[in-house]
């Protein structure tokens, strides 16, 4: 009798996983007619992220107001409906998974390993070249800090290049170690080599699902990336003392207003010397892993080849998107832009870009 599958999803962080996330619990009821499993436990936002914090040995900052379950009661629980599902295969997916591929975080592995035991287990890893993941990290973390803290671009890219989870060779050793190479589905997240060049259709050739089926998709893109304008001004508006109502309701606000013309534009916050930098820091770590684990990759490759052409260098705010935005913000948040230019202009003196900002919100 064939073992019973667990697909285990472990992003990568900023390889889609939100989309996906968001895809397969919306039709968890439609996969189980397929034969495949997406449990309920441990889901917080459509992700499996309570069954990896249940097994992590030291929490992140990040992480440490997340729920941390009694594992065994949790992942006993998981079994157990699993076996009432009628399924053959049982897919988890939350990126947290990702960081037991540290030494230190090895228990949540071999917990893993040995609960399911009985099970075919497979790690399904997504891998982005770390140029593109940087800047969408670097943007991320202006997202996440909400106003609280600016973030900046000179010390973030020092620590980038200095942080071993971005070396995936060591990430990947620890998973092979606990689940041999065998055990392992890299993939490039690269959108030309995914399939139908769609994160959700790879997710589900992987996992074996027709991809025909009258699945439903999404109304808005997942976790939705903002330009360099917007994070400019974030990181801008950081550095002045708001009252915490103003700081949640101008992040709202410019988090979600429609892109303007000017914002359509790829651009980079790399020069091209940081760009070099980073695709050299990476070059023989990425050929390691295409050599190493080239069964896994099933003859893909990681590399920046792969990449787009270097798009145009963000030189920061401009008068044309900052009186652009100004408009739409007040057509929509009026109260909140006098508001907010009364707090800029009582505070800013020396900057100017604020300060023009400032002024156009006070005229609309």
């Amino acid at each position: 009798m064939a073992k019973p599958v667990l697909v285990l999803h472990i992003g990568l962080p900023k390889t889609g996983s939100t989309a996906a996330q968001e895809f397969l619990y919306a039709n968890r009821e439609l996969l189980k007619t397929q034969k495949i499993y997406y449990p309920n436990t441990g889901i917080i936002d459509g992700a499996h992220h309570l069954l990896a914090t249940s097994l992590l040995k030291r929490v992140p900052p990040a992480l440490q107001k997340l729920p941390r379950p009694n594992s065994q009661a949790i992942y006993r629980d998981l079994i157990n409906n699993f076996n009432h599902s009628g399924c053959n295969t049982m897919l988890l997916s939350t990126e947290y998974f990702s960081l037991f591929g540290f030494p230190y975080q090895k228990h949540g592995r071999e917990f893993i390993a040995d609960f399911f035991r009985d099970f075919d287990i497979r790690i399904l890893a997504y891998l982005r070249h770390q140029l593109p993941r940087y800047e969408s990290t670097y943007s991320q973390e202006v997202r996440n800090a909400k106003l609280s803290q600016p973030v900046y671009h000179q010390e973030f890219f020092q620590d980038f290049i200095s942080r071993k989870g971005n070396y995936y060779t060591f990430l990947i050793d620890q998973w092979a170690e606990t689940f041999g190479k065998s055990g392992l589905i890299i993939r490039p997240f690269v959108r030309s080599l995914l399939h139908k060049r769609n994160i959700i259709y790879d997710v589900l050739d992987q996992i074996n699902a027709p991809l025909d089926a009258t699945w439903k998709f999404p109304m808005h893109e997942a976790n939705q990336a903002l330009s360099y304008y917007r994070i400019d001004l974030l990181n801008k508006l950081t550095t002045l003392s708001l009252p915490r109502d103003v700081k949640d309701s101008s992040y709202d606000a410019i988090s979600s207003l429609p892109l303007l013309d000017c914002e359509r534009v790829k651009t980079t916050i790399l020069s091209d010397k940081e760009r070099a930098l980073l695709i050299t820091q990476f070059e023989e770590d990425n050929q390691k892993l295409n050599l190493k684990y080239k069964d896994a990759l099933k003859g893909l490759t990681l590399d920046a080849q792969q990449l787009d052409k270097t798009p145009k260098y963000h030189e920061g705010l401009d008068h044309i998107f900052l009186h652009q935005f100004a408009d739409k913000f007040s057509d929509k948040h009026n109260d909140l832009g006098r508001e907010l230019s009364t707090l800029i202009l009582s505070q800013c003196k020396q900057d100017d870009m604020l300060k023009s900002f400032a002024d156009q919100l006070n005229k609309l």
